[in-house]
């Protein structure tokens, strides 16, 4: 699978009021990078509204994304946030976490998507590895770190 882990759409330590603000914040630097067409800011939010993706792992994760007719480039891309912002959860939208880390997935091929779900999912059961990457400024070690785990 090509998907591209680049340092320069990684954020860290990033301050946001809201998942709105995040979105458009990772959302522009996404589209200035041409990875994602000029809707994704729009169909992110919407879809999150439709079907949260928080996740209530010890450090409180969200895995955003939205239809692949949005992605230009496959990619993973993170934002470190260093005030948690709400997130209901991903199949109970009752319950809201405070999420710590926002992973943003950008897959066209619909088989793809399931399969790098799958390696998301084995890496956010990691407390160790979350902690890690919460913890870390580098955004450079940040994609060391994702490429090791999940290319």
């Amino acid at each position: 699978m090509k998907l591209i882990i680049d340092e320069r759409i990684i954020l860290t330590d990033l301050y946001v009021q809201d998942s709105s603000e995040l979105f458009h914040i990772v959302g522009k630097k996404l589209y200035e990078a041409d990875f994602v067409t000029d809707q994704f800011i729009d169909e992110i939010i919407k879809r999150e509204e439709k079907y949260p993706t928080g996740l209530p792992t010890k450090t409180p994760i969200s895995l955003c994304h939205t239809d692949s007719k949005h992605i230009k480039q496959q990619f993973l891309t993170l934002a470190t946030l260093k005030n948690p912002i709400p997130f209901h959860e991903m199949g109970i939208s009752e319950n809201v976490h405070d999420v710590k880390i926002a992973f943003f997935l950008g897959i066209i091929d619909k088989k793809e998507h399931i399969t790098f779900l799958r390696k998301i999912m084995n890496l956010v059961r990691s407390e160790e590895l979350l902690t890690t990457i919460y913890e870390t400024k580098s955004e450079k070690m940040i994609k060391e770190i994702l490429i090791k785990n999940l290319l």
